[in-house]
């Protein structure tokens, strides 16, 4: 599974193939240190550095609260994923 499908299936949202995934719950912030662990479980993954944006101009290596009447959503079209 490419990294960013993991990302996709944590957070909710649609991936390379279409597949829709919940995710988060409503409410429920997305927790930078879950979004490492969904990355190192991909096979071969020695070393992760995320950034997020709910903009795409404004960036946090940090949580991103989400409001208790909102949902989290992202898709596969949107994650940038670079090899060193």
């Amino acid at each position: 599974m490419p990294i960013a499908s993991a990302i996709v299936r944590y957070i909710g949202g649609e991936d390379a193939s279409g597949q829709l995934y919940t995710g988060l719950n409503m409410g429920e912030d997305v927790v930078i240190s879950r979004l490492i662990a969904a990355a190192y479980s991909v096979s071969g993954i020695d070393n992760v550095t995320i950034e997020l944006s709910q903009d795409g101009s404004t960036w946090t290596s940090g949580n991103v609260a989400i409001a208790p009447q909102e949902v989290a959503l992202t898709f596969y079209s949107l994650i940038e994923v670079y090899a060193a």
